[in-house]
C-alpha cells in the first residue's frame, strides 16, 4: 500500500519510485521475502568502499563521499547497531542513486526526521524511504504481524518491541511503517512517536528490559574495519611487499597487531663475544 502521509512530503510517484528501487536491490541480492538486518552492511560492502569507525558523537550515524571514482561510506560503530543498520541502508540509497559528488552526512535528526520535512533535503527524505522499505519489506512485516495475530489499530509497546527485535530498525522506524501498511491510525502513530524510547527504565527500553529483547538492537559494536585494509596488508607482507613495520602499523589502524595473525618479529641476536673472538682467530 502505498501512501502520501504526513510522516513524508514525497508524492506517491516518487515513493512508487524508491518501492521499485527497493524491489529491484532486494531481487538482485536474492533478499526477496526475507528480513535483512545485518545483511545490508554486506550489500553496502558490495557497492563501495565501506568504513566503520567508533566516531566519539551519537549525533553523527554515518556520510558517504566520492575520492577519484570511489564512492566510500562509514558508518559510526559508537552508536547502537539498530541506527548502525538504518544508517547503512539510508546510505546504500545515496551510494545507488544520489550524487554524492560533495558528500553528504547522515546524522540522528535526519533518522529520526526530528528536523521539519521542508527543511530536509529531498535526497534524504528518499534515502529515508528507502530504509524503512528496504529493512521493513511490506510482505515480510505483514508475516510478522500476522504470525502474532495483530489486529489493526491493537497494538501496543509490547508489540512493537518484539517487531524491533526481529528487524533490528529503530522504535520510530517500526511506528512510521505501521503507519505506512495501515495498521494504525494518524492518532496512534502520533501517540507512538511521542513515546519515550531512548531512555533507561522508561516507555520503550524498559518493555525491552521486561521481554529480554532488542540486546542486539542496543549494542554499541565500537568496530573499526577499513574496508579490506587488514586482508590487503597482510596479503603485501606475505609477498615481501612491505616491512613488519609498515604491517604493523597498517593493523594498528584496526587496533590489531601482527602476533594475533601469528605474524612475530625477527630478532637476530648476536652471539656471545668469546664465541665471536673464537671465529675471528679461525
Amino acid at each position: 500500500m502505498i501512501k502520501n502521509e504526513f510522516l513524508n512530503s514525497l508524492s506517491d510517484t516518487e515513493i512508487k519510485e524508491i518501492i521499485n528501487k527497493v524491489n529491484s536491490c532486494l531481487g538482485e541480492y536474492k533478499k526477496s521475502s526475507r528480513v535483512i538486518k545485518e545483511d545490508v552492511f554486506k550489500i553496502l560492502e558490495m557497492n563501495c568502499k565501506t568504513l566503520y569507525y567508533p566516531i566519539k558523537d551519537d549525533d553523527v550515524c554515518g556520510f558517504v563521499y566520492k575520492l577519484k571514482d570511489n564512492k566510500i561510506a562509514c558508518i559510526n560503530s559508537s552508536i547502537p547497531m539498530e541506527k548502525q543498520v538504518f544508517a547503512a541502508a539510508h546510505e546504500l540509497y545515496h551510494i545507488l542513486y544520489s550524487d554524492i559528488d560533495n558528500g553528504e552526512l547522515i546524522n540522528s535528526e535526519v533518522i529520526d526526521e526530528k528536523i521539519p520535512l521542508n527543511e530536509m533535503s529531498r535526497e534524504d527524505l528518499k534515502a529515508n524511504k528507502f530504509a524503512a522499505e528496504f529493512l521493513v519489506p511490506e510482505e515480510v512485516f505483514r508475516n510478522e504481524l500476522s504470525i502474532r495475530n495483530i489486529k489493526k489499530d491493537s497494538i501496543g509497546l509490547k508489540g512493537i518491541v518484539e517487531l524491533m527485535d526481529v528487524f533490528l530498525v529503530p522504535y520510530k522506524t517500526l511506528v512510521r511503517r505501521l503507519y505506512e501498511v495501515d495498521y494504525i491510525t494518524i492518532v496512534k502513530c502520533n501517540e507512538l512517536l511521542n513515546e519515550v524510547d531512548r531512555k533507561e527504565d522508561t516507555g520503550v527500553m524498559l518493555w525491552q528490559k521486561r521481554l529480554g529483547l532488542c540486546k542486539r538492537n542496543n549494542e554499541r559494536t565500537k568496530e573499526i574495519k577499513l574496508d579490506k585494509l587488514v586482508d590487503m596488508a597482510l596479503e603485501l607482507y606475505d609477498k615481501n611487499q612491505i616491512t613488519y613495520e609498515k604491517l604493523n602499523y597498517l593493523l594498528g589502524l584496526s587496533n590489531l597487531n601482527p602476533s594475533e595473525f601469528n605474524i612475530f618479529e625477527e630478532k637476530y641476536e648476536l652471539p656471545p663475544e668469546d664465541e665471536i673472538l673464537k671465529i675471528m682467530e679461525e
